[in-house]
């Protein structure tokens, strides 16, 4: 059965509307329309109106639609959202999704978002997922989320790291978090690191680390 297009002026008003039975029909918009413009546009109003029938469609979105386009709108739409179901969602993206495109949108949500419950999925992407780009957000999500958990896997980041960028976020993220776990790491980067960019952003950590605990 071939499925009519809605417009994209009424999926905008949908949006504005906002109640129950607008957030039942995007979540079939979403669910459903063959067009995939549509389930785009659908993903982008369900993040506006937000509330947990419209978290569980995207998450589902995020998690299987065919089109890259509407798992990137998902993720940003769950961005939106906020929390930590929607954390879970987008940390299982980051994990999982082929596209990497969708994947750089996930590690900047959860960095956003900063729910420490994802702290294992970031390390994660830090220490393993093949593109560049994706490593160095995950290092500053990590940082901007400041939990200690994260230490660890910064610092070996810090200390194995062929990418630059990748030390350099590492660094940051570290004094950030201003843990002293983090100070052997980033004393041995200060010394000997190549790159003069991570070695001053190790000096100024151990400083930004010794004034959260000279208390």
């Amino acid at each position: 059965m071939t499925m009519t297009m809605v417009p994209e002026p009424a999926v905008l008003a949908l949006e504005r509307i906002g109640g129950p039975e607008t957030v039942a029909a995007l979540v079939t918009a979403l669910a459903r329309d063959a067009d995939a413009g549509v389930r785009r546009l659908a993903a982008e109003a369900l993040g506006c109106i937000g509330g947990p029938p419209a978290l569980a469609a995207l998450a589902t979105a995020l998690a299987g639609d065919a089109d890259t386009v509407v798992r990137w709108r998902a993720a940003e739409a769950l961005e939106r959202i906020g929390g930590p179901p929607a954390a879970t969602a987008l940390a299982t993206a980051l994990a999982g999704d082929a596209d990497t495109d969708v994947r750089r949108r996930a590690v900047v949500a959860l960095g956003r978002i900063g729910d420490a419950a994802a702290v294992a999925a970031l390390a994660a992407a830090l220490a393993g997922d093949a593109d560049t780009d994706i490593r160095q957000q995950a290092a500053e999500a990590l940082g901007r989320i400041g939990d200690a958990a994260a230490v660890a896997a910064l610092a070996a980041a810090l200390a194995g790291n062929a990418d630059t960028w990748v030390r350099r976020e590492a660094t940051k993220a570290l004094g950030r978090i201003g843990n002293p776990a983090a100070v052997a790491a980033l004393t041995t980067a200060l010394a000997r690191d190549a790159d003069t960019w991570v070695r001053g952003w190790a000096a100024m950590a151990l400083v930004e680390i010794a004034k959260e605990n000279s208390a």
